[in-house]
Formats: C-alpha cells, sequence, structure tokens
C-alpha cells in the first residue's frame, strides 16, 4: 500500500512539475490556437507559482524514487530516474531557455550619435521623440528586435516599443516604473506583453493597457511620437541623436532587414484597397474616446485625409517618399481648414498657404502658424480587430 502511495505521489509530482510550466508556456508562445483565445490572466497567476508548483513536484517524486533506487531492479531506475530526467528538461526548456526575455535580449549598449556621425541608413524608419527641444530616433529594427527600449529623451524617461506581429510602434511614459526595469514576457492576442519592475502587472504593448496584475486596467500615458524615414526625421530635427544597431545583435537585426521598407507586399492588399485582411496596414488615430482607422492603401493614393473624429478636425498626410506619415488638428483660429497636396507642397485649399512636415505654415496668409499634433499609428488590421473593439473606418 505504501509503495502504491509512493507511485500515486510520483505521478502528482510528475504532473505539477510539468503542467503547469507547459500551459504558461503555450499560453505565452505562439503555439497553435494559444493566441486566440483570452489566457493572459491565467498564465499571469500560472506564472507566479511556477517555482512553488516545481518544488511541490519534486518533493512528491522523492519517495517514490528512494524506493525505487534502493531496490534492485535496474529497469525501474532507469524508467522513473529517466522520466524524471526528461521532465527536469522540459521544464527547463520552456521555463527558462525558451522565455521571451532569453530569445530577445536586452541591449548590451545604447549608443546614440549625431546626424554627421550617425552609420544607419537615411532611408530606413524610425520612431522619433522630441521631449523640451531633445530629439532622438530609434530604429525600427532595433526596437522590433528588443521589443522594447528604456530611455531619456530630454530629460523624461520614456519606454520605446515595437511589436512585429502586429506592427504596432509606441512610446509610453513608463510612470512608477520610470527607474525600473521592463521584462519581455511573451505575447498575447498575438501582442508583445511586458512586466514592470515594480507591480510585476502585464501590459498590452499595442495600446499600453495593464491586461493582468495589481495595476489591471491601468492604461499607460503616450508619449507623441512620428514613425518615418530618419531622412524625414532629420530633415526636421538636425540635432536629434540616432540609436545605432547594437553589434552584438547585428545577425538578429538582419532578419529584420526587409521589415520596415517592405511596403509593396500583398499583406498590405496594394491592388484591393478596399479589401481588409489581418495583416493589411492600417493607421489609427485615437482622440476623445474614440478610434478610427485609415486604409493605408487609401493614403498612399489620396495621399492627404481630411477627417473628423469626435468633434475634433483631423489631418492625416504622407510624404513624398510615401513611407512617413503625419497627423494634425486642422484647426486655426477656431475653424477647420482643408488640405490638399499641390506641386508636392502640402497646402490648405482657403489661402493656399505652404506648410511643412512640421505642421507649421511656412509661407503665405497662415505664416507661423502651427498646427497641434494628434498621436496616430501604423499597425496590422487584426490589431485593431482585437484591442479596439468599436473601431470606426475611414
Amino acid at each position: 500500500m505504501k509503495k502504491l502511495a509512493n507511485y500515486k505521489f510520483y505521478i502528482l509530482g510528475m504532473m505539477l512539475l510539468i503542467i503547469p510550466d507547459a500551459l504558461t508556456f503555450y499560453l505565452l508562445m505562439p503555439m497553435p490556437g494559444s493566441q486566440n483565445i483570452n489566457g493572459l490572466e491565467t498564465a499571469y497567476y500560472l506564472d507566479k507559482i511556477l517555482w512553488l508548483t516545481r518544488t511541490i513536484g519534486f518533493f512528491l517524486i522523492i519517495p517514490f524514487l528512494q524506493k525505487t533506487f534502493s531496490a534492485k531492479s535496474i529497469t525501474a531506475k532507469f524508467t522513473y530516474g529517466g522520466f524524471l530526467i526528461v521532465a527536469l528538461t522540459f521544464v527547463y526548456l520552456v521555463g527558462f531557455h525558451f522565455r521571451a526575455d532569453r530569445i530577445f535580449y536586452e541591449p548590451s549598449v545604447k549608443t546614440f550619435l549625431s546626424k554627421d556621425q550617425n552609420r544607419f541608413p537615411v532611408d530606413r524608419m524610425v520612431l522619433g521623440v522630441e521631449i523640451n527641444g531633445k530629439a532622438k530616433a530609434y530604429p525600427l529594427i532595433v526596437v522590433g528586435y528588443h521589443h522594447k527600449i528604456q530611455d531619456t529623451v530630454g530629460g523624461k524617461p520614456v519606454l520605446v516599443t515595437y511589436c512585429t506581429m502586429c506592427r504596432s510602434g509606441e512610446v509610453y511614459d513608463p510612470g512608477v516604473n520610470e527607474n525600473l526595469p521592463w521584462r519581455l514576457v511573451g505575447m498575447g492576442k498575438w501582442n508583445a506583453i511586458i512586466e514592470d519592475a515594480k507591480t510585476k502587472s502585464w501590459w498590452y504593448q499595442a495600446d499600453g493597457v495593464a491586461g493582468a496584475g495589481p495595476e489591471k486596467g491601468t492604461i499607460l500615458p503616450v508619449i507623441y511620437s512620428e514613425q518615418v524615414t530618419l531622412k524625414s526625421w532629420l530633415e526636421r530635427h538636425p540635432n536629434s541623436l540616432i540609436l545605432q544597431p547594437d553589434p552584438k545583435y547585428q545577425s538578429r537585426y538582419d532578419k529584420l532587414k526587409n521589415y520596415d521598407i517592405n511596403f509593396q507586399t500583398s499583406a498590405n492588399e496594394i491592388n484591393d484597397g478596399g479589401k481588409l485582411t489581418d495583416n493589411s496596414w492600417v493607421i489609427n488615430i485615437s482622440d476623445d474616446g474614440i478610434d478610427k482607422y485609415f486604409s493605408w492603401h487609401e493614403l498612399q493614393k489620396s495621399r492627404v485625409i481630411n477627417e473628423v473624429i469626435g468633434k475634433k478636425p483631423i489631418l492625416l498626410a504622407i510624404e513624398n517618399d510615401n513611407e512617413s506619415f503625419h497627423s494634425w488638428n486642422r484647426t486655426i483660429n477656431g475653424e477647420p481648414l482643408t488640405f490638399t497636396i499641390s506641386d508636392r507642397q502640402l497646402t490648405d485649399t482657403k489661402t493656399n498657404s505652404l506648410w511643412d512636415w512640421n505642421g507649421k505654415c511656412v509661407s503665405g496668409s497662415f505664416k507661423s502658424y502651427q498646427l497641434l499634433t494628434v498621436s496616430s499609428q501604423q499597425v496590422y488590421w487584426h490589431t485593431w480587430q482585437t484591442f479596439f473593439n468599436k473601431t470606426i473606418k475611414y
């Protein structure tokens, strides 16, 4: 009877050793079906007790193994001892070796260079941030591999993020966790999940919402950023510093070498702008609690879109490089202006004044007037279907 009881404890111990780790790994990685279910909170609570389940499981196994190894049966020793070795190897692989933060490492160095010293190609895409008169540019392929870069711009801490599975780039104010590290946990709903060191809450990268933990439901404040070519950014911010690729991870960046410039793809529905599939590209603009998306194909085609979101007149425009886009509030002196592209210049139809890509009028009746920026984000269509169920289409 005692041997049978020990055997049952052995089975229970093996289950506690394997199942919690296996389920956590499944829910946080791109496994078949795992990203189509809402399993983030389950994964969160499992993750917090993994060391407990591993420890209990291991100690439940010990009595049976002691009996087995004190017996004469070599077959039993190899069989049950082998099962334990396989189980421990499995736990090591899914619980440590293949963890997201062991696959996508933090930068070993963060080197910023000036325009004259920069070695990063100017035709590639960056996330640009300007705060208190100081500007920095973060290459998409660099942030895309690391998923997040913690930095300071103009004396203010920033959390620069990008998820290649969602094509979503956003810069956040890290808030109470500003001086503490953030950890890449895995993914949920095909979006990167990051953990703050202070509360151990898990946050979705796409919209900055905490999906699990003490801060569940809290939203990280967005810091205005632009997704443009480095050339466009430097033309408007010549004193900007540019983050250089970390030589240690150059081979990882190379795997994304065409990610930020591969615009002419079937996924972009370039030949059928009226049809959206999961990987179609859209621009989302959020304002007054409303999220409105604009087809990337339509933006490339029309170059300028004059719209209203809530009660706010919005201008969405793309530069002549067909890659760098901007969004502003198109109201001046309480009156909404309508914009167009004329001779490759941004102009308003009321006075034909010329405006630059900083949203500033450079000649005409409105000279020196400045449009106010509005945050916008390029993402895959499936991302906004998942995170914004009240989306309005242009």
